[in-house]
């Protein structure tokens, strides 16, 4: 039964998902916002934690960053199977890290990540806000290959070589701008990026990295043994 628990709440080959939300201050309660964070992080109007997940079915833990603004607000949620390997890269600016443990819930806790987004909600105005998010899948390079041929017409400068294509999808199928497919040493990197409407009380991390599955299938499929 655990197994199963873990499986529904995993996705296969799933690394990493984040969403980046940019709101007005009309539309984002910052006081009571700021009131609901741990003490020593109220008078914070730009930093970043990484919130460790209690529930053993949920796997990912959570970088959640905000940056608050005169008129506008900034949040970040960054799941993640590790620690962030790159966050400092992806970020607009520079934020002090705290590392918090979501074991237990009550007025100077942050919620767990899997109830982050939904949590976040509350402090809007409306039920649902315009994200952009990205999501990386790793899948390991004997059991995947590529759709097509990775080439270019002319040839490449000296000592190089080409390991990966970005693509833009001109329709933005579910709305999934773009896909980037890179061929590590030994395994395959595949990055969506996509633009929606977050539905606050209706998202579900998991699902959501769920449903950009089926693009996947238009460049990687199983390698023939």
């Amino acid at each position: 039964m655990a197994d199963e628990a873990t499986k529904a709440l995993t996705v296969e080959g799933l690394e990493r998902l984040q969403y980046w939300l940019l709101t007005t201050r009309d539309n984002f309660d910052v006081g009571r916002f700021r009131e609901s964070l741990p003490t020593v992080l109220r008078d914070s109007d730009g930093t970043s934690v990484v919130i460790e997940s209690a529930n053993e079915p949920f796997p990912y833990n959570a970088m959640f960053a905000w940056a608050i603004f005169e008129d506008e607000v900034e949040l970040t949620v960054d799941y993640h199977t590790s620690g962030p390997d790159s966050h400092a890269s992806d970020e607009r600016h520079d934020t002090q890290t705290e590392s918090l443990d979501a074991h237990e819930e009550g007025p100077e806790d942050l919620p767990c990540p899997e109830h982050l987004m939904s949590w976040l909600g509350g402090f809007f105005g409306s039920n649902s806000a315009p994200a952009h998010g990205h999501a990386r899948y790793k899948y390991a390079g004997e059991r995947k290959q590529a759709k097509f041929e990775m080439s270019l017409a002319s040839e490449l400068p000296p000592d190089t070589e080409l390991y990966g294509v970005a693509l833009r999808l001109r329709n933005a199928p579910n709305g999934i701008t773009s896909v980037r497919v890179t061929r590590g040493l030994s395994d395959w990197y595949v990055e969506v990026i996509y633009d929606r409407d977050v539905v606050f009380a209706e998202l579900d991390p998991i699902a959501d990295a769920a449903s950009l599955l089926p693009i996947l299938d238009d460049f990687l499929t199983e390698k023939q043994r």
